[in-house]
């Protein structure tokens, strides 16, 4: 299928659309990570091809420090949507304590993404290398956070015994902890590593154990009463997320 096949479903009624006029609704999503090329594109894309005007929306993006800051906000109702990982959603419902109000609507990140990544000449080669060692994360409010912990278990390993997690901040500021020797590796995902590799620095990259593939990564949620008082709310967004994601994937 061309491009232009592609875009023309997506144009027609933009085209159309213009030219009525209608209230925008305010929508507010929250990440737990700063947006880079990879996951901020159909937001660009969106918003410059009149994707989410469209729909009748006007969309603002917010950053948290993890999806354990980020994820209050949703329950409380200060922002509309959340791209949180699932874990922090899952630990609600143990413990005793009470289930979060929030749904999953769509599944942004299918597959696991998050790894370990040490500097090349590292000799940190497996999991159960890092006895001993700080990892670096981009703080410590990070939904992922379980996961890691869960992985290095599996490798012999007990975080805040005998390895530690270290908020260095993310992107930019991580890579230099790495580089500078603050920590001896990274715990970001696979993206943020092929940033670190393209700007010129040499990594090797430990993988979580086969068990952790599978699992899912980030995903929108909403309160469950936007899922039964404006659920078309819910709709239009994600039909206008996903057609910002084909524009990018049909023309990078």
């Amino acid at each position: 299928m061309t491009i232009a096949k592609l875009l023309l479903p997506l144009t027609v009624p933009m085209m159309f659309g213009a030219t009525h006029a209608w209230a925008l609704d305010d929508v507010t999503v929250a990440l737990a990570i700063p947006p880079a090329v990879h996951d901020g594109a159909a937001y660009a894309a969106a918003e410059e091809l009149g994707l989410f005007k469209e729909q009748g929306l006007k969309v603002n993006v917010v950053v948290f420090q993890g999806a354990g800051a980020l994820l209050p906000q949703v329950a409380s109702k200060r922002v509309t949507f959340g791209f949180p990982v699932a874990e922090p959603i899952i630990s609600s419902y143990f413990n005793g304590k009470d289930p979060l109000p929030v749904r999953y609507f769509y599944n942004g990140v299918p597959s696991q993404t998050m790894e370990y990544a040490v500097l090349a000449d590292s000799p940190i080669k497996t999991l159960a290398d890092l006895q001993g060692k700080q990892i670096g994360v981009g703080a410590l409010t990070w939904g992922t956070l379980p996961n890691s912990r869960a992985a290095l278990r599996i490798a012999g390993l007990e975080p805040g015994k005998n390895v530690e997690f270290v908020a260095v901040g993310a992107l930019g500021a991580g890579f230099q902890a790495l580089k500078s020797g603050r920590v001896d590796a990274l715990n970001f995902n696979s993206s943020w590593d092929d940033m670190l590799e393209l700007s010129g620095t040499a990594i090797r990259r430990i993988a979580y154990p086969p068990v952790f593939q599978e699992n899912p990564g980030n995903g929108f949620v909403a309160h469950v009463d936007t899922f039964k008082e404006n659920p078309d709310l819910i709709r239009r967004f994600g039909r206008a997320y996903t057609q910002g994601q084909l524009v990018c994937e049909a023309n990078p």
